[in-house]
């Protein structure tokens, strides 16, 4: 695992990015470079921002304007208050058009409820257990740390809906095996 330490040249771009952008008025966060999360992450509660060292150093930038931009803003969405902080940041000639359109909302971006059937999907054609389905998807999706610790109350949320899913398509799953292997027997009796 990647040591969870700040970063001080990309802690010198935040402060480098809040005084252009922000007019320094944005809090402190630390900027720490970490495997802890897929891509980045903002957490708000701590103010850190962290960074995952497999991101080529080119895209970093825009990524860290746009956690910055979830710092400066209500909640964790990629919403209206976002998209508007957004748009601001690129009248002021920041370098995130790119970043912005990924988030509108002809976009369609992953929400929960669509990211759910993938929890039945994997039940229904593979034999992996919950535990692994949930490690594997969750961190993908940013809502557990590399370990498949739950990181909030919301995921908390997430992951009894997924389970649920994970549950149907696994019983889905014995259903249909059970009528194949009916359906099997009775061709073999004829």
């Amino acid at each position: 695992m990647y040591p969870e330490e700040p970063n001080s040249k990309l802690q010198q771009l935040f402060e480098r990015f809040n005084r252009r952008y922000w007019r320094g008025r944005l809090p402190h966060y630390t900027v720490i470079v970490s495997d802890r999360y897929v891509g980045t992450r903002c957490e708000k509660r701590d103010r850190r921002i962290y960074i995952n060292p497999s991101i080529a150093p080119r895209i970093v930038p825009p990524l860290l304007l746009h956690k910055m931009a979830h710092a400066a803003v209500r909640g964790n969405a990629h919403g209206k208050l976002w998209r508007d902080e957004m748009e601001r940041l690129i009248r002021m000639g920041a370098p995130l058009k790119g970043e912005l359109a990924a988030y509108s909302p002809e976009a369609a971006p992953q929400t929960p409820a669509s990211i759910l059937p993938e929890f039945f999907d994997a039940a229904f054609q593979t034999d992996q257990t919950w535990r692994e389905v949930w490690r594997r998807k969750a961190y993908e999706y940013g809502f557990t740390d590399k370990t498949g610790r739950v990181e909030n109350q919301y995921a908390a949320q997430f992951r009894r809906k997924a389970r649920r899913q994970w549950m149907r398509g696994r019983r889905l799953r014995r259903e249909d095996l059970e009528l194949r292997e009916r359906f099997f027997r009775k061709k073999q009796e004829m």
